[in-house]
């Protein structure tokens, strides 16, 4: 009984689980959905879009400009603005002077161009031609006659009547030729505008000189200025344009010293060069200085020294050549391009009894200045005669002794006696620039002849010598 009693509680275990399930699915499967309701608005179609214009952009206003705010600048002192530099009178006339004569050459070629159309107008008139054609008839007519007057000259033919006929022809051909050039004569002479060019080239030319009158007065003036106080007169001052030439004559004082008035002539070619010519607001490429002294009467030329403007405002004064109350000869020399002196230089220094070189010398500074060594006591050798130019070699009135300076070139009697006033040609200076010889037996130099001597001038163009190796010198034994 027990055991059905165990076996029934387990079966009806199972039978509720089984219930309890299937009243669970029972109960799902008879749920029904839940219906939520909605109010669903059906509105219509959205019109079409309407097309607009694309509205103009708006303007840009302008920048709104904020009132600066003031700075206040410190009060400064007015800044003096310097004026440029005067212009110097010399280049004002200068550039004038340039003006005129570019106009004068201007009105020449116009005149030129002037006359010949005159002249080609009346060659083209009827009367022209026919005298041109004339002339052509009868000078064709002269040289017949002449070839048979020669022909019957040949087999001695010929007749006065024949000769007076050349003669004749001669004539009448010459008077017709002279009636063309009469006739281009005065077309030119009836064109007045030929007669107003020719009275402007005479103003051109006018205006020309009267600018280099002051150009060359303002020169002169310059130099007279930086002379102010020389020992050395200036006698004339000449100013060449065209090839830029100044050139400076002086006259030297006679001296007690054999080299003194030489030193002093030096002395003011040094003041010119470097208180006017150096590096000088006026125009010049070359300056010539000659030296004047009394001979025989009358002023000859002692020496000439032309310098360039190139080598001169080169040069330093101050180091080489000034040394304060006077100057370096020797500088002066070796700055010079070319140095000539008188053939009669010698005896008109009387500088025979002066210590000279006998054999070639030294050769320094500007190799176109020969120089002499006063070691040896002699200017004649084995014939020789030696031209010497001395300078210097004194004691100065402040007690200074001025060293000397020899120069010297061979002697020709031809250049001695000479009595041309002006300086040798080119190839004559270079001649007298010719090497002495190099070696001899000294002897004291003989007296000068007693005839005075015409002095020779220097060259104006003269080309140096070429400088020569330095010789020994031979001393008297």
């Amino acid at each position: 009984m027990r055991a059905r009693t165990g076996s029934g509680k387990g079966g009806a275990l199972a039978f509720l689980v089984i219930f309890g399930v299937g009243a669970i699915v029972a109960m799902y499967l008879n749920q029904k959905p839940k219906v939520v309701e909605r109010t669903v608005v059906v509105q219509p179609p959205p019109p079409p879009p309407v097309v607009q214009e694309t509205p103009a952009p708006a303007p840009i206003p302008p920048p709104k400009i904020e009132t600066p705010v003031p700075v206040i600048e410190p009060v400064r002192a007015p800044v003096a603005i310097p004026a440029p530099p005067p212009v110097p009178e010399c280049q004002i006339i200068e550039a004038k002077l340039q003006d005129a004569q570019r106009a004068e050459a201007q009105a020449q070629v116009d005149l030129a161009v002037a006359k010949q159309v005159a002249i080609d107008k009346v060659q083209s008139s009827p009367d022209y031609i026919a005298a041109k054609t004339d002339a052509s008839t009868k000078k064709a007519a002269v040289t017949s006659l002449v070839e048979k007057l020669r022909s019957d000259e040949q087999s001695m033919t010929e007749t006065d009547d024949e000769k007076a006929s050349v003669r004749a022809a001669e004539a009448s051909w010459l008077e017709v030729d002279t009636k063309l050039a009469q006739m281009k004569d005065d077309a030119v002479a009836a064109d007045s505008s030929i007669a107003e060019k020719q009275k402007a080239i005479k103003d051109d030319a006018a205006t020309v000189a009267s600018l280099q009158k002051a150009l060359s007065d303002y020169i002169q003036g310059d130099i007279t200025t930086a002379t102010q106080g020389a020992d050395c007169p200036i006698k004339s001052v000449a100013i060449d344009t065209a090839s830029e030439t100044i050139s400076v004559g002086l006259n030297q004082r006679a001296q007690n010293d054999v080299g003194g008035g030489t030193d002093l002539a030096m002395a003011t070619i040094g003041r010119i060069l470097e208180r006017s010519m150096r590096k000088s607001a006026y125009t010049w490429s070359s300056a010539v200085f000659t030296v004047y002294f009394d001979y025989n009467g009358g002023k000859a030329v002692e020496f000439q020294a032309k310098y360039s403007r190139s080598t001169v405002d080169a040069a330093n004064f101050a180091m080489t050549i000034d040394r304060g109350n006077y100057l370096d000869d020797q500088g002066l020399v070796n700055l010079a391009q070319e140095l000539w002196f008188s053939p009669i230089i010698s005896g008109a220094q009387q500088a025979n009894s002066v210590e000279l070189a006998s054999g070639a010398g030294a050769q320094y500074g500007n190799p176109g200045v020969q120089y002499a060594d006063p070691s040896v006591s002699a200017a004649y050798i084995n014939g020789v005669w030696y031209d010497v130019l001395v300078i210097g070699g004194y004691r100065r009135a402040d007690g200074s002794f001025c060293l000397p300076v020899y120069i010297r070139r061979p002697h020709r009697k031809e250049d001695a006696h000479d009595a041309r006033l002006q300086p040798p040609s080119a190839s004559q200076s270079r001649q007298q620039q010719a090497a002495p010889p190099q070696s001899g037996s000294l002897v004291r130099p003989t007296p000068a002849p007693n005839q005075p001597q015409k002095p020779a001038t220097p060259p104006k163009n003269t080309t140096p010598a070429q400088p020569q190796q330095q010789q020994p010198v031979v001393k008297p034994g």
